[in-house]
């Protein structure tokens, strides 16, 4: 979304509208400036008799945006624990309090306008060795639990499943400890290596534990792209948004090449991509929460992966 700074004329006067009374803030996205808006409310809003605890990524949004309103008045008994209270009565008063909200919400426009890119690429892991920063998950428990190391790849390193269990709902994952979220643009390159059950590779995003996420898989042998969630253990493949459920869709997926495969999610919507072509759209709502972001193998699955990268929004 590209966003377009109004005027300081623009921001006064309408911090002017709503400043004597209530605090508007319109909800949307903007997960990733959570926590640097809330310090912003919080460091700001006592120097003008206001005070806002903890408000939650929905809640902190888009300010000024166009989307749903919520507003917290003077009473404090309508939002439990989160309430703006006092207020400046004065003319000299009321100017200042506008021209720092005015500040304030600039701010958080720019705050929020700033994605935060994470990219991944192993070169300082050791080889042979699991890859640092990451946690590894094991759905529903059935078959071995994956092996994960960083190999070398030509001069490169890459981080790999080797285990080559070939128990068929086998799930093994792999996901950053520290990167967290809901709307995301995620990639990955993946080569396959080996598999005589399945040759796959996956991408994992909101990943509450090891039985619950989205992911979508690639597979050589198969040459399709399937989007799924996980729920509760167990893998259901998702709709296509205006096609209808198909099992994903076909594309050539070329065993012992190097691949790209990713996703964007936004809300409820996810767009998948292989190589830089879009193959489809898929709507779901089962898991609306941030969550973790990884990579996946199935059951037999020997497969490389690189420069794992997350674009948070």
């Amino acid at each position: 979304m590209r966003l377009r700074r109004p005027s300081w004329e623009a921001f006064e006067r309408g911090v002017t509208e709503v400043v004597s009374d209530r605090l508007v803030l319109i909800t949307g996205g903007a997960h990733a400036a959570q926590f640097v808006l809330n310090g912003m409310l919080n460091a700001f809003l006592p120097l003008y008799g206001r005070e806002v605890l903890n408000l939650s990524g929905s809640e902190l949004g888009w300010l000024f945006g166009l989307q749903t309103v919520t507003t917290l008045t003077h009473d404090a008994s309508e939002y439990s624990g989160r309430h703006c209270a006092g207020a400046l009565s004065n003319e000299k008063g009321d100017r200042m309090r506008r021209l720092g909200f005015a500040v304030l919400i600039t701010a958080g426009i720019v705050a929020m306008g700033q994605a935060e890119t994470r990219k991944v690429d192993f070169t300082q892991d050791g080889l042979e060795q699991p890859p640092r920063g990451f946690e590894f998950g094991h759905t529903a428990g059935v078959g071995r639990p994956g092996k994960w190391v960083v190999q070398s790849d030509g001069t490169n390193k890459v981080l790999a499943q080797t285990d080559p269990d070939s128990t068929r709902s086998r799930f093994p994952v792999a996901v950053l400890s520290d990167v967290t979220a809901a709307d995301l643009d995620l990639s990955v390159r993946f080569k396959p290596i080996s598999g005589r059950v399945d040759q796959a590779a996956g991408l994992v995003w909101r990943y509450q534990n090891q039985d619950n996420y989205y992911i979508v898989r690639a597979n050589a042998l198969e040459d399709n792209v399937v989007l799924y969630k996980v729920e509760g253990g167990k893998r259901t493949d998702l709709p296509l948004k205006g096609e209808g459920r198909t099992y994903g869709k076909k594309s050539e997926v070329p065993a012992g090449q190097w691949s790209t495969l990713r996703v964007v999610a936004n809300g409820r919507l996810f767009e998948v991509y292989l190589n830089g072509s879009k193959l489809y759209e898929v709507e779901d709502a089962t898991f609306p929460k941030p969550g973790k972001v990884g990579i996946w193998t199935k059951a037999d699955s020997v497969t490389q992966f690189d420069d794992l990268t997350v674009v948070t929004k």
